[in-house]
């Protein structure tokens, strides 16, 4: 009877320590995802500036300048799925938890430490994706408004070539704030995740590099 009881026991622990990685895996994807979202913005960002400068140049070069955008977009893709994996990897990787106790002589839950970090990296990610987008919005207000003062100018088609110059290094400006900022998060992500692996983890997880842009054209 006692070999059943201690069976089941062992049972039961085994189960939950499956579902838990179960869980932390499906965490780390949604982590993850959203700085999938951040990458791929920028990216979209990018190559929307990078065609809008090809239009204000001289019709001869434009061809030129548009073969270098589908360039600069295939290395930015290859860049996101590059950062996508290094985040996947870094949140999936095992940890060495130190031998703590908290009160009572309890140990302390292996996972709070990295699961505060990918809570962290989460709300670093959003409100860059969010200003990003702020970014862009603030562009094509800025664009409308030149387009409409072009409207009186003694040469308007010039000027208009020349608001698609400005457009497109305004988003360009976005594309790469918010590369830098998504970038940052993934770095203190990683950092995050070493420190879990210090002497005293659990006190200096949480928030320790949320630091989300209030918005990326200041």
């Amino acid at each position: 009877m006692k070999k059943v009881a201690v069976f089941i026991a062992f049972s039961i622990l085994l189960l939950v320590g499956t579902a838990g990685v179960a869980a932390a895996q499906a965490d780390c994807r949604e982590t993850c995802h959203d700085s999938k979202g951040v990458c791929s913005d920028s990216a979209r960002t990018a190559v929307k500036g990078c065609r809008m400068l090809c239009r204000s140049e001289a019709p001869s070069d434009r061809r030129t300048c548009s073969r270098a955008c589908r360039a600069d977009l295939k290395e930015a893709r290859s860049t996101c799925r590059g950062s996508i994996e290094e985040c996947r990897d870094t949140c999936s990787a095992e940890i060495e938890v130190p031998a703590e106790t908290g009160d009572g002589g309890v140990p302390t839950d292996p996972w709070m430490c990295m699961t505060d970090c990918k809570q962290d990296l989460r709300q670093c990610s959003r409100p860059v994706l969010e200003a990003g987008e702020e970014c862009s919005v603030a562009c094509f207000e800025l664009r409308r408004e030149e387009s409409r003062e072009c409207r009186g100018s003694s040469n308007p088609l010039r000027c208009i070539l020349g608001t698609f110059g400005n457009f497109g290094r305004c988003l360009s400006g976005c594309a790469q704030d918010t590369h830098a900022a998504g970038r940052a998060c993934l770095d203190g992500f990683r950092d995050c995740r070493q420190g879990c692996e210090s002497p005293n983890p659990y006190g200096s997880a949480s928030q320790a590099f949320l630091s989300a842009p209030a918005s990326l054209m200041d």
